[in-house]
């Protein structure tokens, strides 16, 4: 495999050359195909040519790839019938059986000899890094000197493999070469003196696992296991490589690693894989739903799970920013994909952070943070049942219980014909400041007339407010009644009360907020006096009071 630009070229044996685009890697798209003839399992880019190895008829095949869709044969050049390594880097062909040769492809349909030497094995792989080749076969490393290319010459060699690991595949790294090893896994050398490479550190795949492709980007070495698919090394310390996982296929023929993305050919039916490099899982916190005042709900996804399986997902949360799992958290399952988390026992009226997590085995990672504030706890108000129900008024009243603490600006009752009364519009009374139990006279209604009623109180909450209404009472007015001569306190009857009411008033005893009614002026003079109470008080005895 080979990535040139924005296509991909696959070595498809039987299948010949493959080219997909893959512009956009979430999405790649099948491009063109060449048959070469014969079965292809290398392929290398230079310019506007492809460099194909035909095995049956022991070739390299050039191809015209200027026109991806459309690729054609238009040329070919021998190799040996027995050695299978192929290089192309820039204008040189880098060939390998018993020998080692140089090619100028300069002028790609006419390659011409430009050196040779030989080297101690039967070549299968070729890597070229600067000044140097090096080359794999089945149990050893030669390592030849190219600074000058019509005369290479062999500098170093590594034959250091026991058993039956044998070397697949390899790549440079600074002053390190890793190799990928049948019956092994992967194994790192010091190349930092070309003519004598040593053993820095291995890793061991279960298994028998053969590590059949290798690359390396930053600190991480990528292994194209044959028959299990893709590892994943932490080589920091190259004495050292860490395995952290992988992803599962069917095998990896060839892996190439590309900004965010490692490339692998698959085996048999797999065909080419495109995989996220990130370490860790990749995590979207989503929206807020259903805040209460001591609960919330947060949707999240994980798109991606890195190079490892995630182990565990939630949402963390808090009172300040950058909330993290060493604090509140609720775990919400394992793997990829969506997941909410209902967030419980909340302070009401509170800001609180969140942000959803995932952990694999590279570590957990964060999605972007997002903040909201728990509804605060509402007063709770309570409609009084009304009384004392006349033509023209009625007694009600109610009470406010509040535990949070905003100022009370005002309560009191409202009514309206209108349901539900509100106290912005409706007749209302102001019946002080304070919580608790409260009375309300209400006044102005017509008779036999429907009513509704509803405590309310006003708040204030730094510089807004806000009202909050009880239950709601209805009651009907009675018919209008004929005006009853000493009548005081409007109940519909002169008896004692009214016479009483009326001396209290004459005694300048405080009656509250007890209104007169006109009636009490029982012998029509304009004003109440003794001759009033005098009157009720006949008017009493005569009814056999």
């Amino acid at each position: 495999m080979c990535l040139a630009g924005k296509y991909a070229y696959l070595a498809r044996e039987e299948d010949g050359l493959a080219i997909i685009d893959i512009s956009n890697p979430s999405s790649p798209v099948f491009t063109g195909h060449c048959d070469i003839l014969g079965r292809a399992d290398k392929v290398f880019v230079s310019g506007n040519y492809a460099y194909a190895r035909d095995v049956d008829n022991d070739c390299f095949r050039i191809i015209d790839i200027s026109n991806p869709a459309f690729p054609k044969i238009v040329g070919s050049y021998p190799t040996s019938s027995s050695g299978y390594g192929i290089r192309i880097e820039g204008t040189k062909a880098y060939l390998a059986d018993s020998d080692f040769q140089i090619l100028d492809i300069s002028d790609p349909l006419h390659p011409s000899p430009d050196g040779q030497c030989d080297i101690p094995m039967l070549a299968s792989e070729i890597l070229i890094s600067g000044n140097y080749a090096y080359v794999i076969d089945y149990e050893k490393l030669a390592i030849v000197d190219i600074s000058n290319p019509s005369s290479p010459e062999v500098v170093g060699t590594y034959d250091g493999f026991t058993g039956m690991q044998s070397p697949k595949s390899l790549f440079v790294s600074g002053n390190y070469l890793y190799l990928g090893v049948q019956y092994g896994g992967l194994f790192i050398l010091d190349i930092s003196n070309p003519s004598s490479p040593v053993l820095a550190g291995e890793y061991f795949l279960d298994n028998e696992g053969i590590g059949w492709s290798v690359y390396v980007s930053e600190n991480y070495a990528y292994v194209g296991d044959y028959f299990e698919g893709l590892r994943m090394f932490d080589v920091t310390n190259p004495a050292s490589p860490a395995l952290i996982d992988g992803y599962e296929a069917n095998g990896s023929l060839d892996i190439i690693v590309s900004g965010n993305y490692a490339y692998v050919a698959g085996r048999d039916s797999e065909g080419l894989m495109i995989l996220s490099t990130g370490v860790l899982p990749t995590v979207e916190t989503g929206q807020l739903s259903e805040i209460t005042t001591t609960s919330a709900n947060i949707s999240a996804d994980i798109p991606d799970s890195g190079m490892t399986d995630v182990t565990e997902r939630g949402v963390c949360w808090g009172t300040s920013p950058e909330p993290t799992i060493a604090g509140t958290h609720m775990a919400g399952g394992s793997g990829k994909g969506d997941f909410s988390i209902s967030l419980t026992g909340l302070n009401p009226n509170t800001t609180y952070y969140a942000r959803a997590y995932a952990t694999n085995s590279g570590g957990t990672a964060y999605g972007k943070e997002i903040s909201f504030k728990t509804k605060p706890v509402l007063p709770v108000v309570t409609t009084a049942p009304v009384t004392d129900i006349t033509s023209a008024s009625a007694r009600g009243g109610g009470s406010v219980a509040y535990e949070a603490g905003d100022s009370v600006l005002t309560r009191g009752v409202c009514w309206d014909t209108d349901s539900p009364p509100h106290a912005s519009v409706a007749p209302r009374t102001e019946d002080g400041t304070a919580l608790g139990d409260f009375a309300s006279h209400i006044t102005g209604l017509q008779p036999e007339t429907t009513y509704h009623v509803r405590a309310y109180a006003q708040f204030r909450s730094g510089t807004a407010t806000y009202t909050v209404y009880g239950n709601q009472v209805t009651f009907t007015t009675p018919g209008e009644t004929t005006a009853l001569p000493g009548d005081a306190d409007g109940d519909g009857h002169a008896d004692l009360n009214d016479a009483i009411l009326i001396l209290k008033i004459l005694s300048g005893v405080n009656i509250g907020n007890t209104e007169i009614n006109p009636d009490a002026d029982a012998d029509g003079d304009g004003k109440i006096g003794m001759a009033d109470a005098v009157y009720i008080l006949r008017f009493v005895a005569d009814a056999g009071e």
